[in-house]
């Protein structure tokens, strides 16, 4: 299969890179559960939204709706907690305008010494130990009908599914997760039962000097949900630059042209997309930093970008059977071929 991912970064670092959490403990929402034993009873009031800043983010735990075509919709819920920030998370906010801004991903450079396997850099050629994944005894997770145990598929790192309803919550009811510690002190913090996004996301275009008018159907009873937006047109060219929108779940939003062109300033390649994220956040401070836990329905689309016709062809192989245009290939106009960045040139 041939086609390529338009999401960056694992949907636990889906955050807003503003705004640190008000908590330091407890369910953070500052109300009680209400739904017994994972009964997904109506919780007593909206939820505040306190995503951790990015700079002392150690990770967090997701409870995501998906649906992939041609496959039935299920529920994914996994996380993890490092001992030690990913200095590769922390972005920078470049400009502001409205709810929108324009994020830089960090210039790390290592070159003498270059950092091994086991190593992170956090730049000025200094290399540290890669934050490592943290035992944090049982996790489960409530509000999903029934108690979730959720297994560690790997050390510190937990993973499971349902299958059996969808959504396994009704919007607003209360969903919590709680983790025994471990090697920390125990987590429990709260989410909302949500509405799956619905984002058609067609006729997007991206052009310089040109507003970006992006439209999804609001929901009408996630009261505790907000929208994360992130237009990423450069990803796959390797340059770390998007614009992130944290926005109320009205339907629209326009990106300022001004904001589009200094996007378009800092590189193209094949492949750009958007992504919104229906989503609740809660969060608290623990041991090395801050933890977070997203209830979330997200729906990528790719959009058209002004000089940008995007391939993932080769030397080798220039053109696409129709078998592999269905999964995702795209082959050059005839006098072009595919160049860096999955972009005809």
């Amino acid at each position: 299969m041939i086609r390529w991912s338009l999401l960056a970064l694992g949907l636990f670092a889906a955050c807003s890179s503003s705004g640190g959490p008000t908590s330091t403990g407890g369910t953070g929402g500052g109300s009680t559960p209400t739904g017994g034993a994972g009964g997904g009873g109506m919780a007593a009031g909206p939820l505040a939204y306190k995503p951790c800043d990015q700079a002392i983010r150690v990770g967090g735990f997701m409870v995501e709706l998906k649906r992939n075509e041609g496959s039935t919709p299920y529920t994914a819920i996994g996380g993890g907690v490092h001992n030690a920030v990913d200095p590769t998370d922390v972005w920078t906010e470049m400009v502001k305008e409205g709810d929108c801004r324009l994020m830089i991903g960090p210039m790390l450079v290592c070159n003498t010494p270059q950092c091994t396997f086991e190593q992170v850099c956090t730049g000025n050629n200094k290399c540290v130990p890669a934050p490592a994944s943290q035992d944090l005894g049982s996790v489960m997770v409530t509000g999903l009908g029934a108690p979730v145990a959720v297994t560690a598929a790997a050390p510190g790192m937990y993973s499971s599914s349902l299958t059996d309803k969808y959504p396994p919550f009704t919007p607003e009811s209360e969903v919590i997760v709680k983790a025994a510690g471990g090697k920390l002190a125990p987590i429990s913090l709260a989410g909302r039962g949500i509405e799956p996004l619905e984002f058609a996301g067609t006729g997007l275009k991206v052009a310089r000097s040109q507003p970006l008018a992006v439209t999804w159907t609001p929901s009408a009873k996630s009261k505790s949900a907000r929208i994360y937006l992130k237009l990423d047109i450069a990803h796959h060219g390797g340059i770390a630059a998007r614009i992130n929108c944290d926005l109320a779940d009205s339907g629209s939003v326009t990106i300022p042209a001004s904001l589009v062109t200094k996007l378009m300033d800092r590189g193209l390649a094949g492949f750009p997309s958007i992504t919104l994220t229906r989503r609740t956040v809660d969060s608290t401070i623990v041991g090395p930093g801050c933890v977070d836990f997203v209830v979330a329905s997200e729906e990528a689309r790719e959009v058209e970008v002004e000089g940008v016709i995007s391939c993932n062809t080769s030397e080798d192989k220039p053109t696409c059977t129709p078998e592999e245009v269905k999964d995702g290939c795209k082959q050059c106009p005839t006098g072009m071929k595919c160049g860096d960045g999955f972009r005809c040139k």
